[in-house]
């Protein structure tokens, strides 16, 4: 039995990170000073700080290819108290390929929100326009930020930056028929099979399971119910008490390690910290996957078994010396769009199918990119716990040449969802999206080539390399 060659690679997006909250009424207002108190991390790039009768506006210059991050700390306590926009300014000449502005609020290294333009990035050439992004409360951040990233070249203007606050905490956290109208609101325009509800018949059902709540948990009841009767594989309700049966303490950083002559084992983080520690860690991988790979390693296995998912583009970029320039992923919203992502140069990139095709362009010397290690004989070990992100890694490897997949199938949560999460702590990821492979294929579960038991994987994948003589 030799490896697997498939031409062409496929990658399936995370359940996305961006959440949104139940708007209300907005009675205060921070403006964050455009300042050199932004940090400022480039190549190829320029930034200017311009002051107008308007205030500061922020002026980025950047050359082809470059990789800016411009991000400014904000205090967390603001996002204690109750739902917050955050407004802001944007206006855009020549950008070639794609920029985000951000907003990240976490609980001590962990997630709670995440925002990036995912379904509208910043390119080519557009006027001022103003963007209002909704956040929930998030009672338990303890840092925050906001910036704006850049993967591109062109020119960007970015100013008036303001948070504003609803100060109606009370009213929102009793109010539990506003958030039976959120919930309505959700599923008649994110939900990716609207067209196939009775939505009348819907929302009397939706009256029906929320008579009577009087508080919280009350509510996290109503809403699974109520999002329970959709019926949809991909559809996840996270309520208020669940915990992870899997633990909470979670491997942070890869692990290398010698299982063979020539063969390293890696397995990869299930949590990521700071922007920073990430950063750090994709080089600390690489560095190490470099140099197992200088002394002699060939065979690379990867473990995905307790991998439940995460952040997809963070997965990718710990395993893209195993991939060259190439199509990775795409997907199709619930309002008709196409967002595509591939691999360029080192850096994984997202936007629609003409930008990619240019990017991607036969010709172009920029496309000569090789990483060593693409064509290298590869294992990922995979089980019904590897989720979301982890199964879309695996699915772009799955269609990667000289790769096998070793377990069992994996979990079926490779829907494009988006997380919403409502004032009484209950979180629900809808599927607004449809996942396909660059076949045009739909992928709900990643299938292994060796079905085994997941914790006799690793034994089966070194018994292979030595059947092999790999």
């Amino acid at each position: 039995m030799h490896f697997r060659t498939i031409i062409n690679t496929a990658l399936l997006t995370f359940l996305a990170l961006s959440q949104s909250a139940l708007s209300a009424p907005v009675s205060d207002s921070k403006t964050l000073q455009i300042s050199e108190e932004w940090k400022f991390q480039t190549n190829n790039a320029t930034r200017n700080i311009i002051s107008t009768s308007e205030g500061a506006l922020a002026h980025i210059v950047a050359q082809a290819d470059s990789q800016l991050f411009m991000t400014l700390d904000i205090d967390p306590s603001i996002f204690h108290k109750g739902p917050t926009e955050l407004k802001f300014k944007i206006k855009a000449n020549e950008v070639t390929k794609t920029g985000h502005f951000i907003i990240k609020v976490e609980d001590s290294g962990s997630p709670l929100y995440l925002y990036e333009m995912a379904n509208d990035p910043v390119s080519g050439t557009h006027d001022w326009r103003t963007v209002t992004v909704s956040v929930p409360r998030l009672s338990k951040a303890t840092n925050a930020m906001v910036g704006y990233l850049m993967f591109s070249s062109g020119e960007v203007w970015l100013g008036d930056v303001q948070l504003l606050q609803d100060k109606t905490e009370t009213e929102l956290n009793t109010s539990y028929d506003k958030l039976k109208e959120y919930a309505l609101s959700l599923i008649k325009d994110h939900y990716i099979l609207r067209d196939t509800i009775d939505i009348t018949e819907f929302e009397q059902f939706a009256d029906d399971v929320f008579i009577g709540v009087q508080n919280d948990d009350q509510a996290d009841a109503a809403l699974t119910a109520l999002f329970s009767k959709l019926n949809h594989r991909h559809l996840t309700i996270l309520n208020r008490a669940k915990t992870s049966a899997h633990g909470e303490t979670r491997q942070q950083k890869s692990e290398l390690s010698l299982v063979g002559n020539n063969t390293a084992l890696i397995s990869l983080p299930k949590k990521f910290g700071s922007e920073t520690a990430q950063q750090e860690e994709f080089a600390r991988t690489s560095a190490l996957i470099e140099k197992y790979s200088e002394n002699g390693v060939q065979n690379w296995i990867i473990d995905l078994r307790e991998q439940p998912g995460g952040d997809l583009i963070r997965l990718f970029n710990l395993t893209r010396q195993f991939f060259s320039n190439q199509q990775l992923f795409s997907y199709q919203l619930v309002d008709g769009s196409e967002r595509f992502f591939w691999l360029k140069n080192g850096s994984v990139e997202f936007g629609t199918r003409k930008m990619m095709q240019d990017s991607l362009k036969p010709g172009d010397d920029t496309n000569t990119y090789h990483r060593p290690l693409s064509e290298a004989n590869v294992i990922l070990l995979v089980s019904d716990y590897t989720g979301s992100a982890a199964e879309m890694l695996a699915q772009a490897f799955s269609d990667r040449e000289n790769t096998i997949l070793i377990g069992s199938e994996t979990a079926g949560l490779m829907s494009t969802n988006k997380l919403f999460k409502f004032t009484n702590g209950t979180k629900v990821a809808i599927p607004m999206g449809q996942s396909t492979s660059i076949r045009g294929e739909l992928v709900y579960k990643v299938q292994p080539d060796i079905n085994t038991k997941p914790d006799e994987a690793l034994n089966v994948a070194l018994k292979y390399l030595e059947d092999n003589r790999l």
